[in-house]
């Protein structure tokens, strides 16, 4: 059996050293666990031949949501997340591997943990971690870079999980990493959130509650619009409320900034 961790719940799977090359890519290797934790959350793997759905455009994904049970769809892999007693399923094709899946199955299990997973790079720097976030494109991969040129440690250029811990706000590294690779096991108080806008100048602005949870909301990992309330009533519920009391604890700031290192002299 083999485990892995993403923030603060942990998946066991059964297969093989080289299934595991092939269906895990490497940013999973840091995420491995070396014993099998007390609790985990089954995942069953299946690999199958040619394209799970050749109709569909290899950037589509469909998505049906029913009674506690998510389905998830596209050309290479077919996932199934049972919400209500934590468990996935993923089938893919010769092309499909585990992350895109398992990124979206985390993001369905992550808030009954008081968990989010977050669309942020996070850099830790002080001990604490600051996380910078925005769609792609907004400059999480080109702050992870440059902060690593400083020697700051990069947990994640993509993607954060971010939760709470006995009330205080933690971010975790994961394995859904960027362009820039990076992925780092690691949990770490957070210092600050910041949504990203490219500008000629830097500029930070610290937010109000209302708009805070609102981009807070619109950036987790999770398109909210696919789901019916009946059907997801208590994902949305555990992911407004860990929204709520993260909004109430944490520093979320709007970060107007150039590209280079003195966007760091300015926060705080």
């Amino acid at each position: 059996m083999h485990c892995f961790q993403v923030g603060p719940i942990n998946y066991s799977c059964e297969c093989s050293e080289d299934q595991l090359e092939t269906i895990f890519p490497s940013s999973f290797h840091p995420f491995r666990l070396q014993s099998t934790p007390e609790v985990t959350i089954p995942m069953k793997l299946r690999q199958v031949k040619g394209s799970l759905a050749p109709h569909l455009d290899p950037r589509q994904l469909i998505i049906r949501a029913e009674h506690g049970i998510v389905d998830i769809l596209n050309e290479g892999h077919h996932a199934t997340c049972n919400v209500k007693s934590p468990a996935i399923s993923i089938e893919m094709g010769d092309h499909g591997n585990a992350f895109m899946p398992l990124r979206f199955c985390s993001a369905l299990l992550l808030p009954a943990h008081r968990c989010l997973l977050l669309h942020s790079a996070a850099v830790v720097k002080d001990g604490q971690a600051f996380l910078f976030s925005g769609e792609s494109g907004a400059g999480k991969t080109t702050i992870s870079n440059i902060s690593h040129q400083l020697g700051h440690q990069v947990l994640t250029d993509d993607t954060t999980a971010l939760g709470l811990i006995n009330g205080a706000p933690y971010a975790w590294g994961t394995p859904f990493c960027g362009m820039g690779n990076y992925a780092q096991n690691n949990s770490i108080p957070v210092r600050g959130l910041f949504f990203l806008t490219k500008a000629n100048t830097n500029k930070l602005t610290r937010m109000d509650s209302t708009t805070a949870l609102r981009r807070l909301m619109r950036n987790t990992m999770l398109n909210l619009t696919n789901f019916s309330t009946d059907s997801f009533q208590t994902v949305l519920a555990s992911i407004l409320d860990t929204s709520l009391e993260l909004t109430s604890r944490l520093p979320i700031y709007s970060l107007e900034f150039r590209p280079d290192q003195e966007l760091w002299s300015i926060l705080p």
